[in-house]
Parts: C-alpha cells; sequence; structure tokens
C-alpha cells in the first residue's frame, strides 16, 4: 500500500491491523499475485511496556499473466470485441486492466452489464484465462421528451435508436426536435470500425427550419464523419454537404457548402447531470471553398470551455467561456447558422436569443464574424434540492475583437431536477440604457 494504515505510537487498534493485511493482499492480487498469503500474522504485546509489534510474513509467489479472453453473449461478433482487450495475451497481470475493459465494453449501446471473471484455477504457465459475460441491452429503443426555454420556447423531441443492425456492430438513429423557432431532423447511420481506439464512422442526412427573431434559415444537409477517443479526448473529421435558404436581415439568398471540419473535445465530471467537479474543453476549425461544390468561401475556429468547482459542499462556481473567428470575402452569401449570434440563456443574459451582433443599415441584426463570450457564476445550495445564484456575463458577436461588449448581471433560483438542472434566472442588460430587465429559464446539465 502507499501509505500505512498502521502508524508507530498510536494505540493498538485491531481494525487497523486487519485493514493492513487486507490492504496487502488486495494489492498483491491487483498486481498480479493470486498465490499470495500470510506464512505467520500476529501481534506480540508486552504488558509491562504497554507496547504491541505487528509481525507478518507476507509471501508474494508469482507474478501470474493475463491469458486468453472469452465472451458469452450473442450480439456481435467475437473478433469485434477481442479488439477492445487492452492487452496482449502473456502480458504481466494488472487488474487495472481488467476495469479498462469494463469501460469499454460498457461504454457502446449494446450491453447494460458487464461480468469479468479471472480463472486462476484454469492457469497454465501461469497464463490466467478471462471470462466475460456480457448482459445485452434491447434491440431498440424509443423516447420522447419535452422542455422549455426562453430561447427556444416549448420543445418536443422523438428519437428512436436501433442498436442491433447486424453482428458487426452497424446501428441507426432518427431524432426529431419541434419548437416555436426551429424544427429539425435528423437520421445517422454508424459503423466502428475494426480497429482498435473504438474508432465510428458515421453517415448522416437531415432538415433544420431554424426561425430565431434575427433570421431564417431552411437546409437540407448529407454529411459523413469519423471519431475516435485519444487518451480521454474525442477527435472528430467529418465532410458535410448542405444547401440553404435564407434570409437575415435585409440579406438573403440560396446558399450551398461543403463544409470540411475537425474538431476536439473533452469532458470529465464527478455527476455529468450535477457536477461538483468537472470541465469542458472544445476546439472546432472548418471550411469551405467557392471552388469545391459551394458558391462561398470561409475559415472559421471557434473554441469553447467549462470550468465547475466546488470549495465546500454547498457552494460552487462556475465560468464559462467562448471564442470564434470566421474568415470570409463573401459574408452577405452565408446563412445564419454560420454566422456568429450571442444573447441568450446560454450566452448573454439579459439579452434576447441571438440579440447581439452588428446590424445592417435597417438596424437588423445580421450576426458577425467574430465572438467572444464569458461568464462567472456562484451557486449556494440552500436545501437539498434547492439553490440560488449570482452571475456576471459579457460577450457580444463583433465585425473584430476591438469592438465593444454587452454585459448582463443578476440572480436566480436553481432546482436540481431528477433531469438535470432547472434554472430561473432574473438579469439586467447593465450595459444598456436604463439596464432592462429580462427573465431567462432553461433545462439541462451543466457540461
Amino acid at each position: 500500500p502507499s501509505q500505512s494504515l498502521v502508524l508507530v505510537g498510536e494505540p493498538l487498534s485491531h481494525s487497523d491491523y486487519e485493514g493492513l493485511k487486507a490492504a496487502l493482499m488486495s494489492t498483491a492480487v491487483e498486481r498480479g499475485y493470486l498465490d499470495a498469503d500470510f506464512d505467520s500474522a500476529m501481534i506480540r504485546v508486552d504488558r509491562e511496556e504497554r507496547t504491541a509489534a505487528l509481525v507478518l510474513h507476507f509471501q508474494t509467489g508469482p507474478r501470474y499473466l493475463l491469458g486468453p479472453v472469452t465472451f458469452q453473449q450473442d450480439v456481435l461478433d467475437n473478433s469485434l470485441l477481442q479488439e477492445l482487450v487492452p492487452w496482449e495475451s502473456g502480458a504481466p497481470y494488472d487488474g487495472s486492466m481488467l476495469l479498462s475493459l469494463q469501460a469499454a465494453l460498457t461504454q457502446g449501446p449494446y450491453y447494460s452489464g458487464v461480468e469479468i471473471v479471472p480463472r486462476p484455477d484454469l492457469a497454465e504457465d501461469l497464463l490466467v484465462p478471462i471470462e466475460v459475460t456480457l448482459i445485452p441491452r434491447r434491440p431498440q429503443r424509443y423516447s420522447a421528451g419535452g422542455g422549455y426555454g426562453t430561447d427556444t420556447g416549448p420543445r418536443v423531441t422523438f428519437d428512436v435508436e436501433l442498436r442491433r443492425l447486424n453482428r458487426s456492430g452497424h446501428r441507426a438513429e432518427l431524432t426529431s426536435w419541434i419548437a416555436p423557432i426551429e424544427r429539425r431532423a435528423a437520421a445517422r447511420y454508424f459503423l466502428p470500425l475494426r480497429r482498435r481506439g473504438a474508432a465510428l464512422l458515421t453517415f448522416s442526412a437531415g432538415y433544420v427550419d431554424s426561425r430565431p427573431t434575427t433570421s431564417s434559415t431552411k437546409t437540407w444537409l448529407v454529411g459523413s464523419g469519423l471519431a475516435r477517443l485519444w487518451g480521454g479526448w474525442r477527435h472528430e473529421v467529418g465532410l458535410t454537404l448542405q444547401r440553404a435558404r435564407f434570409e437575415v436581415g435585409s440579406q438573403g439568398g440560396i446558399s450551398t457548402l461543403l463544409l470540411f471540419g475537425t474538431g476536439l473535445s473533452r469532458v470529465r465530471a464527478d455527476d455529468r447531470i450535477d457536477p461538483t467537479r468537472g470541465s469542458l474543453v472544445r476546439f472546432q476549425v472548418r471550411g469551405s471553398h467557392d471552388e469545391i461544390l459551394g458558391d462561398a468561401r470561409l475559415f472559421d475556429m471557434s473554441a469553447e470551455g467549462r470550468l465547475v468547482r466546488s470549495p465546500t459542499p454547498r457552494i460552487r462556481f462556475l465560468a464559462r467561456g467562448e471564442i470564434g473567428a470566421l474568415f470570409t470575402p463573401t459574408f452577405e452569401a452565408l446563412p445564419g447558422s454560420m454566422r456568429y449570434f450571442a444573447g441568450g440563456d446560454r450566452s448573454v443574459r439579459g439579452f434576447g436569443y441571438q440579440a447581439l451582433g452588428p446590424r445592417d443599415a435597417n438596424g437588423s441584426v445580421i450576426g458577425g464574424t467574430r465572438l467572444l463570450v464569458g461568464s462567472l457564476e456562484i451557486e449556494l445550495r440552500v436545501f437539498d434540492r434547492w439553490g440560488l445564484a449570482g452571475f456576471v456575463d459579457a460577450g457580444n458577436a463583433l465585425s473584430a475583437f476591438s469592438d465593444s461588449l454587452e454585459a448582463g448581471t443578476g440572480a436566480g433560483i436553481r432546482w436540481r431536477s431528477p433531469i438535470g438542472m432547472v434554472r430561473l434566472d432574473g438579469a439586467f442588460a447593465v450595459s444598456r440604457d436604463g439596464s432592462p430587465f429580462r427573465v431567462h429559464v432553461n433545462l439541462g446539465p451543466e457540461l
């Protein structure tokens, strides 16, 4: 053990003594010394000196090796599962490797339970066979949901997941979203690649009808992407062909873009629904050329970060920031979905959804080529599921980073519902004359 459970000079404790023995045995087994045992274990007590000495003779025996893995299941080809095994047969036994295999098997949509059993009783030449029993999930999943946010209004969602189209792990998803300012539907087909590293190839098609107060865009799109996990980071590359009919202020038209993009993201949290400690980091780059199946040239870079920290059980600090830069010689030819806007529940509170950005000659917000948004928030838990929050937001969609930012500040109520945090905020737009007041309602996770 990295730290002794028994300290010299402390009163004799039989529970600490037993805990030391258990920790020695647990560490030995985890590292592959499966025959480890105590030759002797005793406490020598000297009543006259009022002292006690622990005498432990511990024999580890040989270190075993990780052997072949067999899977008990009828969902996927065993060859596909073998590629998830993070060791080669004959590697030194290490309990953390078994945990890595369990995590890899439960990350996907195929299995609801995993039981991994080493079989040292069947070992030959110290090679320990590993038996894995997998409990399959239902082959289909149907779900319907709803919500409300001041940005979107009431919304309804419908999802269908077809998890087991064949034994190669192919699956499909159909999703739809209906809200007053946006309607969208999408179909995706997923193909896990037979390579170590959990790579996933995706083909998709979709339609989006978006009508915020600042723009109107109808978009058809098809595309493909490749995603892979690298040391806790998710790396994605994709190619999307989209055709959009749009109106943004006095600008409008039909836009065709072939977008190439790549992104890198990572989420860490002790609880994804209600984290006390966590972070989100996301980077994205995308571009299009007017000589390759498109009518506009652009290059776009963006980054986003969120941080959650809790110095005490009742106090939580939240910070978020977002920055983006779009380079294009034909900004007016881009639909609203490709431009930067700010304002709203998850942007700068105190302002309406996408209400911030450069304006045209008629005063309509047409979006910008730069984005800069930041927020600081402190939350105090008053009761088990209820809390109070205070916050300051600042940011804007800009034509240049030297342009002025807008700011909002306020307070709110938090309710930890079973499906995520419900936020009711009141915010003042302090950068505007008269500091107009606006209410924001939002439901969803922090990260």
